[in-house]
């Protein structure tokens, strides 16, 4: 049985992670965003990816540098990973450069090299070596060509007695899918050879969600409760007395359907909403729907557009548009248009819009680099569009404004780097807030939420109105009183959204969709 080794690092410690099987930096005290955790030289390096020529950097190190070189990695380590070489590589590697090493030794050495090559496999560092994958990524990892220097930043803020990780399976567009997903990539890079057990995979997986179903009986008999009730006022004793004693605990009030998700360290199937807590053989039914559609969106490529336009209705009927399977037709639909048009349309902008709203509603850890510039170039060309239309036949101000807020809350809780090339698109959707919607006289009271803007106003003395009004159903339009709003009512009420409505609701589709009054 291995030992548990505890080496401290100054900033970080080195520990044996037993849901893993192999050791794992945690931090000693806390980092912030962009903060250096580790700087490490190269242990061992060589000039080209050969065994042999590390074998042969290997035997010219002095016995003191080979003994800590072998403690490095331990050899439980190397048979849990399954890294190490067959013999008939490591007879190949020593006949290429006549190495004097008997073959058991040179059998470890490779072992190690391959135990971390998920790094860089010319270089082999102590300390960075024990970096390993982590689906809720808080490091990156990078080195010095020229030096070998490694350095290791933290991405968000750090607590102590955190684990330290980093995304390293190649295709980033995994991360954001469900914990099985993510685990059956994860073996497939040869990363792990068992599912993945960091803390964002053992805890509720936010990407795979289903409705609730207990949610929907709990809906059905508040509905037929709030019927009887209408016509008798002896209906509370009736439908005690046929077994909707949980309408009589909750009163009988509407709640909205809630989701459900796997907790992946107690093994559940739980819902935030309701008491439904069930194990895995009770979800068969919709882990089999699951299974049958994503079979189905293997190759989203290959799906007609039609077709792939009508997907999310199926993917919410059988599983939740909260589902990961939602944002992929999405993002599809947002680059066939790009590509088909050359330039982005109505369909392409909602697609956009509604990824961001998903990644927004999931709450999840700061993503892949990958990922992040993928969706800032949804998010500005989607502000892009909307801003080029907003004076055009349709009516696109509100939900310009809306798209502004959501992607400013995306962007600072993604990457706050993006927030200078958001400042102009901020800047518009402040002049729309300050300028009444119809006669465009400055409106000195209107709501402003925007901080270091670049907003220019050039306001006169009778330029500015004294009784502004705001549209009580959308929130987002002022006016100069009651009269401009009237007089604007007629093009506004095709557009008018109420603040509640998401970007997936089928209100939104019309609007899209919708011919120009």
């Amino acid at each position: 049985r291995m030992a548990a080794p505890r080496e401290v690092l100054g900033v970080a410690r080195v520990e044996r992670d037993h849901l893993q099987g192999f050791r794992t930096l945690k931090t000693v005290k806390t980092f912030w965003a962009g903060e250096v955790v580790l700087r490490e030289k190269p242990f061992l390096q060589v000039s080209e990816d050969s065994d042999a020529r590390r074998l042969a950097a290997f035997a010219a190190l002095e016995p003191q540098r080979r003994v800590a070189f072998m403690q490095a990695v331990s050899d439980g380590e190397i048979r849990d990973r399954g890294c190490a070489p067959t013999p008939e590589q490591v007879e190949r590697a020593c006949a290429a450069e006549q190495v004097e090493l008997e073959k058991a030794e040179a059998l470890h050495v490779l072992a190690r090299w391959r135990f971390a090559t998920h790094l860089h496999r010319n270089y082999f560092w102590e300390q960075a070596g024990t970096l390993w994958h982590c689906c809720a990524a808080s490091v990156s990892f990078s080195h010095d060509p020229e030096s070998g220097m490694a350095t290791v930043t933290a991405r968000h803020t750090i607590n102590p007695q955190m684990r330290i990780g980093m995304w390293m399976v190649e295709d980033a567009h995994v991360w954001w899918k469900g914990a099985n997903i993510r685990s059956a990539a994860i073996q497939a890079a040869g990363l792990l050879p068992h599912a993945c057990c960091c803390e964002r995979c053992q805890g509720d997986d936010k990407c795979r969600a289903f409705k609730c179903p207990g949610c929907l009986d709990h809906q059905k008999r508040v509905k037929a409760a709030s019927t009887l009730m209408f016509v008798n006022s002896r209906a509370v004793l009736m439908a005690t007395f046929i077994g909707w004693r949980r309408v009589i605990r909750v009163s009988a009030t509407w709640r909205e359907r809630g989701e459900v998700t796997r907790n992946g360290k107690l093994k559940r199937w739980r819902c935030a909403s309701c008491d439904f807590n069930v194990s895995d053989s009770a979800v068969e039914g919709f882990v089999r729907l699951e299974e049958a559609l994503i079979e189905d969106l293997k190759d989203l490529r290959s799906i007609p557009m039609d077709r792939l336009v009508d997907l999310p209705a199926t993917i919410d009927a059988r599983v939740s548009l909260d589902h990961w399977m939602a944002p992929a037709v999405w993002m599809e639909i947002y680059r066939r248009q790009v590509e088909d048009y050359g330039q982005l349309t109505f369909a392409g902008t909602l697609a956009a819009l509604r990824t961001c709203e998903w990644f927004l509603s999931r709450k999840l850890p700061k993503p892949p680099q990958q990922v992040i510039d993928t969706l800032a170039d949804m998010m500005f060309s989607a502000l892009e569009f909307l801003q080029s239309n907003i004076t055009g036949v349709r009516d696109f101000r509100v939900l310009y404004l809306r798209a502004i807020d959501l992607i400013r809350d995306v962007i600072e809780s993604m990457d706050r780097t993006l927030l200078d090339q958001f400042k102009a698109f901020a800047g518009a959707a402040q002049n729309l807030r300050r300028r009444c919607a119809f006669c465009s006289k400055f409106i000195p009271e209107a709501d402003t939420t925007f901080e270091d803007e670049d907003v220019s106003l050039d306001i006169s003395a009778d330029d500015e109105c004294n009784h502004p009004v705001t549209c009580v159903y959308c929130a987002s339009l002022n006016y100069c009183d009651a009269g401009c709003q009237l007089s604007d009512w007629k093009r506004h009420r095709h557009y008018c959204v109420p603040l509640h409505v998401p970007f997936r609701s089928a209100s939104m589709d019309k609007i899209f969709s919708r011919q120009p009054p």
